[in-house]
């Protein structure tokens, strides 16, 4: 019997809803993470990240597995440590890692600490040859080949849009791409993570960066995939100091000065064209946006107001580096919570801001709530949505809401 079969045992018999809880010495938590199920499991030796993995064709939690191990002689500082993987055991496959603590990136920043470790984090693992990669079973990315056929899926996500909802700058990106001639050049692959999503990457205390979520790890052009990363479409606009920077970062990975130019030319087009989407569509009467990060809530009793949202709502409490501060993270991507403690002169609650968290049901939240001890009001019917209210342990105003907003 190894080590990880009773609490794998008892993590794949759990059913929802998950709940934050102690069990055989184990803290058990749940963390929200799309189509997989995952939780952190902690205990006086350890702290391990278990993830139940969906089964499909991309053979996810072997794939991940065999990836950081990889890593592990080449680029341990950037990756989590791969504890255990079972592919036959239980209904889903499961690979265990290390937890890393930290705070997960929501957006590109003009920062030179992120950017440094981004550079540095990529380049450790572009170290690695393709054959070496291969060799453990990571798959070579099929469009890897060539640019012309990038470039025809971007027309055709351009053309997918409707002609009467195109702006005159998508017009023009979308003739540039038109008009260049591509050249076919030389591929050169090497291991790379497969999803360079910023969300996947993890700002650690000493400012360095870990790269979380390797079950779409292949082997792919390191160019192609930190471009990708800049131009994803929940990226922030990328200065041209850091455009600037990339390209000292691909000199140093390709060595071929004869295929700067034309990656030049599809990261910038690729770029323009994702911001002309961004302006269209996400912003499309404000001049400047900047994100709302963190809502800081002053409470008497911290630790109580933190595991209120972390059992209710699934917020993640990660390492803020101060002793004095409590921050949750929102695995959903939305606002964090930073919990401080009040002054005397401080009332408990208030009545002019209200916390709404978005659900798809409101009744069937209300009742998996009040099993879990969270009692919601009447459920209040407006056009086409519902709410109901209630109060979190500081007496601050919450809410429930299935009302959706299209942008």
């Amino acid at each position: 019997m190894n080590f990880m079969e009773a609490p794998l045992s008892y993590l794949n018999a759990l059913t929802e809803p998950f709940v934050v809880h102690e069990w055989m010495g184990w803290l058990v938590r749940p963390v929200a993470s799309g189509n997989n199920r995952l939780f952190r499991i902690t205990n006086a030796d350890s702290d391990y990240a278990v993830k139940f993995c969906v089964r499909d064709d991309r053979d996810r939690a072997n794939r991940e597995f065999v990836a950081l191990r990889l890593l592990q002689g080449y680029a341990s500082p950037v990756v989590p440590r791969p504890i255990h993987l079972d592919l036959q055991s239980y209904g889903l496959s499961v690979v265990v890692t290390t937890w890393v603590n930290g705070t997960l990136a929501e957006y590109l920043q003009d920062d030179d600490a992120m950017w440094k470790a981004l550079v540095a984090g990529h380049h450790a693992i572009n170290q690695i040859t393709a054959e070496r990669a291969q060799q453990v079973g990571i798959p070579q990315y099929a469009d890897s080949e060539s640019i012309r056929t990038r470039v025809n899926k971007i027309l055709q996500l351009g053309q997918d849009i409707p002609e009467v909802d195109r702006s005159s700058d998508l017009i023009r990106v979308l003739a540039r791409l038109r008009q260049i001639n591509w050249p076919e050049v030389a591929f050169n692959p090497c291991p790379c993570h497969g999803d360079t999503n910023i969300r996947n990457y993890l700002m650690t205390p000493d400012n360095g960066i870990v790269m979380l979520d390797w079950e779409y790890a292949r082997v792919d052009d390191p160019v192609a995939h930190f471009a990708t990363l800049l131009t994803h479409p929940i990226a922030r606009l990328v200065t041209e100091a850091r455009r600037r920077q990339f390209e000292l970062f691909r000199r140093a990975v390709l060595s071929l000065m004869s295929k700067l130019s034309i990656w030049r030319c599809e990261m910038k087009t690729k770029y323009d064209f994702s911001k002309a989407v961004r302006e269209k569509f996400y912003q499309p009467d404000t001049k400047f946006s900047f994100p709302i990060t963190r809502l800081i809530l002053y409470v008497r009793d911290m630790p109580k107001v933190a595991a209120f949202y972390e059992l209710h709502f699934g917020f993640v409490r990660v390492d803020a580096g101060d002793d004095d501060l409590i921050y949750l993270h929102s695995p959903s991507h939305g606002c964090g919570l930073a919990i401080l403690q009040a002054a005397k002169s401080q009332k408990a609650g208030q009545t002019l801001v209200k916390l709404v968290f978005q659900v798809d049901d409101v009744e069937a939240f209300k009742q998996k709530s009040a099993k879990n001890g969270l009692v919601f009001g009447a459920t209040h019917a407006g056009p086409g949505y519902a709410f109901a209210n209630a109060k979190d342990p500081a007496k601050n105003l919450i809410q429930v809401s299935s009302r959706k907003f299209n942008l």
